[in-house]
């Protein structure tokens, strides 16, 4: 982006609502809507993180994608299955039972992440693009 402003840090600002991109501009305290010219494009780097869940909520639904929650319930069930079989190693039957459970769930959750991931990733990874709003010419 080729401009006037040499800190941008402090005077842009951006947000993606649905598919169009804004860019404002700090002047005199508040904002408004970029008055620069753009020669080469605008590259805009973002990182999201998932909200963590309080330990007092425990009703929140995770920050994943809903498709993705069924496969979250078997790999919690997969981790404390295998700390079952931990707590049973003085009995291996019962280990083995609850380690072929373990196991099971995290086969069971691997091929769900494997099976949606896919699909889910065009909608939340890889470039974005937006789509300019049409001049109407009068």
């Amino acid at each position: 982006m080729a401009s006037s402003i040499t800190r941008p840090d402090n005077k842009l600002s951006w947000f993606i609502s649905g598919d169009r991109l804004a860019v404002a501009t700090k002047s005199s305290g508040s904002w408004a809507a970029i008055n620069e010219t753009v020669t080469d494009g605008i590259l805009v780097h973002y990182y999201g993180e998932p909200d963590p869940i309080p330990y007092d909520q425990p009703e929140q639904y995770p920050d994943i994608h809903p498709a993705l929650h069924s496969a979250l319930v078997d790999y919690v069930k997969g981790k404390l299955f295998l700390d079952r079989a931990g707590q049973f190693a003085q009995v291996p039957e019962t280990a083995a039972v609850y380690l072929s459970l373990s196991r099971e769930h995290m086969r069971v959750w691997k091929n769900m992440v494997n099976r949606r991931l896919p699909s889910l990733t065009t909608k939340i990874a890889g470039p974005r693009f937006m789509v300019p709003l049409p001049i109407n010419s009068r």
